[in-house]
């Protein structure tokens, strides 16, 4: 480990000095942690790593989680349910580190900002600070109509590659049923987005959009190419060939 004033923290470590935040990291990082944690001195005092299945049950002792997704993607998005289903943790702000094709899932899973991946130290740092003390309710909403599903993202940067990605992808397609909604954006690679229990989905009909908006201003807004209704439980869907 590199010489800095952060340290890597013990489980059961207490201490804290005075205007300094603890940093929960999660996950099987291919950022340089030791170079992350030189970039967060004067701001982080205590770094904790831990496994993904471990978030839930330690973010309470910190300010801020950081989440690498991209090595065990689904793994991640279970913490992160975890983590937002608990009242001592459902606001803790959460900075995951994914690709592109992750975000939409990262975002409806409950995170409150995303770090595109692969990212220097040095801009994960600055995005970590960014989020000291920011709500997680702050974060990313949906809103329903029959005629248009607006995803409202408040970071400007992650809001213009959601638009772009929507903007761009080959068909849109929604899925919905009573137990939840999923979104497919098909394109060269598949983003995936799982909703559960939005009733007010039931409501849309054919011919609707989905809308992408930062701060209530609509970025882009594009036709849903297929509404697929169902009346038990999504099927499954395989990346390599749609749905089983």
């Amino acid at each position: 480990m590199s010489q800095s004033n952060v340290q890597i923290a013990p489980s059961d470590d207490t201490s804290r000095k005075v205007g300094m935040i603890r940093l929960l990291a999660a996950g099987e990082f291919q950022l340089d942690l030791d170079a992350l944690i030189q970039a967060l001195a004067g701001t982080v005092d205590r770094v904790q790593v831990a496994t993904l299945p471990e978030v839930a049950g330690l973010a309470s002792r910190a300010e801020v989680v950081l989440v690498e997704a991209r090595t065990r993607p689904e793994e991640a998005l279970r913490a992160l349910r975890a983590l937002r289903s608990q009242p001592e943790t459902a606001d803790i702000p959460v900075l995951v580190l994914t690709d592109l094709a992750g975000a939409i899932e990262a975002l409806g899973a409950g995170a409150t900002a995303i770090s595109r991946a692969p990212s220097d130290p040095a801009t994960v740092a600055e995005e970590v600070r960014h989020l000291v003390g920011r709500p997680a309710g702050g974060g990313t909403t949906l809103r329903f109509r029959p005629d248009l599903i607006t995803i409202d993202i408040p970071d400007p940067d992650e809001a213009g590659r959601m638009a772009r990605l929507i903007a761009g992808t080959a068909c849109l397609v929604l899925q919905v049923s009573p137990y939840g909604v999923r979104f497919l954006a098909l394109g060269e690679e598949p983003v995936v987005l799982d909703i559960p229990m939005c009733w007010e989905a039931l409501e849309l009909v054919t011919g609707a959009r989905l809308a992408i908006a930062c701060g209530g201003h609509t970025l882009t807004a594009r036709s849903i190419d297929r509404l697929e209704l169902f009346a038990g439980i999504l099927p499954s869907f395989d990346e390599e060939g749609g749905n089983a």
